[in-house]
């Protein structure tokens, strides 16, 4: 899935592969406890198999107010504030061999896609950080 010699990566070469995911069913405590245990914005929520149902980040928890009520953090679960992946921007769920030059002007106002493969499963993130490393590495 590389895009060697042209200036312009794919996704695949600027995600992460290794990333926490959350249920549905879990408690905003557990997505909260996975942003801060890993430095994430935003959590990709996934079903039994794996596949994608939707996102939940910091800037929307905060917008919403969810994030500022501590308590109701460990009884109100995901699938009451995640927003569903009919909901998400088209541009923030993609396929590893999405060119990254495509998405320079959406990552002006996001900064994460999330990857997906086969079956709709989560198979990385790539936030904006990741993508300047990529363009970086592709100067050296």
């Amino acid at each position: 899935m590389t895009n060697e010699g042209q200036v312009c990566p794919t996704i695949y070469e600027a995600m992460e592969t290794e990333v926490e995911t959350v249920r549905g069913d879990e408690t905003l405590d557990r997505a909260l406890d996975a942003m801060r245990d890993n430095s994430y914005d935003q959590v990709p929520v996934v079903d039994e198999h794996g596949s994608l149902t939707g996102v939940i980040c910091h800037r929307w928890l905060i917008e919403d107010r969810h994030a500022l009520n501590p308590p109701a953090a460990r009884s109100t679960r995901i699938r009451n504030v995640m927003r569903q992946r009919e909901e998400l921007p088209s541009r923030m769920v993609l396929q590893e061999d999405a060119n990254v030059c495509d998405l320079l002007d959406y990552y002006y106002n996001h900064d994460f896609v999330i990857v997906v493969g086969e079956g709709d499963r989560v198979a990385g993130i790539a936030q904006l950080w990741d993508v300047a490393r990529t363009f970086c590495n592709r100067l050296d």
